[in-house]
């Protein structure tokens, strides 16, 4: 995968999605609004009033992701009080099932929060092979997670049953690759639409805006 610098540029980060991906035949600038796609068949949102649901679709092997993720931080931290945003698996392949099992058994263990930015780190900055049971088991242990119970989570069948409902979820969302963030349950952005990481977190921005308009005016 192909880095300028920190994030990449220009039609660089469009060849960064994680996943095979049609690119969008529209503009690939950072104009707000115009660098997205209406999902197919409009899901339900379960937001409380006042905030917008957001859904970021990630792969923690996926550098694309591992870059996006101190720009999505720093917009959450911004937009915390109007978003209520959550994390899914991205599994619109068979490679990507073994990530989706160890999201979901860091999230059935307690240490989602914790393990998510360490799992980017220790496979995209450090280049740490995390690639199976063993190597997995050790990396929990250093969050504190022991070894029987690790992986009597990683191997148990509801891991594996969350994990078809991802599969489930990603298609309803028609998400084709990572890292895919969805708005509103109406509409989705990937590195294909947009021409860097910053105006994915505009194109995100300016759909928050506008669904939040919308409810003022309904």
């Amino acid at each position: 995968m192909v880095m300028i610098g920190r994030w990449g540029v220009g039609i660089l980060f469009l060849l960064m999605v994680c996943a095979p991906v049609h690119a969008d035949d529209g503009s690939h600038g950072i104009r707000g609004g115009t660098n997205y796609k209406a999902i197919t068949t409009p899901q339900p949102t379960s937001a409380p009033a006042g905030k917008v649901e957001v859904i970021e679709f990630l792969w923690y092997d996926c550098q694309t992701c591992y870059v996006m993720q101190p720009l999505v931080e720093r917009w959450l931290a911004e937009n915390r009080e109007r978003v209520a945003y959550s994390r899914v698996p991205a599994v619109t392949g068979d490679n990507m099932i073994y990530f989706a099992r160890v999201f979901y058994t860091a999230n059935a263990l307690g240490v989602l929060d914790t393990a998510t930015p360490a799992l980017f780190a220790a496979i995209h900055r450090y280049a740490r092979p995390l690639d199976n049971d063993e190597k997995q088991v050790e990396f929990f242990g250093e969050l504190g997670v022991e070894r029987a119970r690790f992986l009597s989570v990683f191997r148990n069948s509801g891991t594996m049953a969350r994990v078809r409902e991802a599969q489930v979820m990603n298609r309803r969302y028609d998400v084709q690759g990572a890292p895919t963030l969805v708005i509103d349950g109406r509409y989705r952005i990937d590195p294909t639409m947009v021409a860097s990481p910053e105006a994915m977190i505009e194109e995100l921005d300016f759909l928050v805006k506008q669904a939040l308009e919308k409810r003022a005016k309904d």
